[in-house]
């Protein structure tokens, strides 16, 4: 499952997906891509790729070392999606 949140007008898409890969999350950010888009992941190794696309800037915190937030960085949407 992917949660795909427009922090600026605060829509937010839940997609369920059947792979976690590379190219299922390229397909639904060029989906929605209407200009710069900035992607706020967690450490997950698939999103490592956007780095490299200048179409992506890329922000993350990484659990596994301990880290949930940075200044904006945070992707706890799903948390606060849910009611």
């Amino acid at each position: 499952m992917f949660i795909l949140a427009d922090r600026g007008t605060g829509q937010r898409y839940v997609i369920l997906a059947k792979a976690a890969d590379e190219l299922t999350i390229r397909l639904l950010l060029t989906d929605r891509q209407e200009e710069s888009l900035t992607a706020y992941t967690d450490g997950f190794r698939t999103y490592e790729s956007l780095e490299e696309d200048e179409a992506y800037d890329r922000e993350y915190v990484v659990h596994g070392g301990g880290e949930y937030a940075d200044d904006e960085v945070h992707v706890n949407t799903w948390r606060a999606t849910r009611r």
